[in-house]
């Protein structure tokens, strides 16, 4: 009998550490890597739109200094979805908290929503 993979707990993090690198490094472009074509926000933006106002938060400095503490966000797995949250960004600009939706897409968790948490 083969090894066990990681599990989905485990993929879950990954897959916020990969956001939460990318948001710190201010690469918009990394961080939507992690984002699934079917994200929609509590605005209503699609994964495009957030490509776009992660650019413009990196470029008027929203991003600076930032911190994202997942220390006591809760990971809620429902088979192929799950959440987390809360996870708190705070910088420069302030403080705000989120809860994330991801869903598993071939394999792989993939953020398809943000609400204020």
């Amino acid at each position: 009998m083969g090894a066990k993979g990681p599990s989905d707990r485990d993929l879950i993090m990954n897959t916020m550490n990969e956001w939460q690198s990318g948001l710190v490094a201010k690469d918009a472009d990394k961080v939507i890597t992690v984002y699934s074509e079917d994200f929609r926000d509590g605005e209503g933006r699609g994964k495009a739109e957030m490509h776009a106002f992660i650019k413009e938060a990196v470029s008027m400095g929203y991003l600076d200094s930032l911190m994202v503490d997942m220390e006591s966000a809760q990971v809620t797995i429902n088979s192929e979805d799950a959440t987390v949250g809360p996870v708190t960004l705070s910088s420069s600009a302030g403080s705000m908290y989120l809860k994330l939706a991801l869903k598993k897409e071939d394999g792989v968790w993939r953020i398809v929503g943000t609400s204020e948490a």
